[in-house]
């Protein structure tokens, strides 16, 4: 849950994510932009950072398959 900081009441100094999915899942919809996404044999790799950010909901994903 990255909502705690909302409880905390300060922000994260940074945070970054990473989520990594076969290319046969594709990402349609998340909570929060991505900042980098490339394939790598097969795979999709996801890339979120967040400086100072004080999250107003949870990372949540949307997918589908191919």
């Amino acid at each position: 849950m990255i909502q705690t900081t909302q409880r905390w009441g300060k922000p994260l100094e940074l945070a970054e994510f990473k989520l990594v999915v076969p290319d046969s899942l594709k990402i349609g919809k998340t909570a929060y932009p991505c900042h980098t996404m490339y394939r790598i044999e097969g795979e999709e790799i996801y890339f979120w950072r967040m400086e100072q950010s004080m999250p107003e909901k949870d990372m949540v994903f949307h997918y589908s398959r191919q």
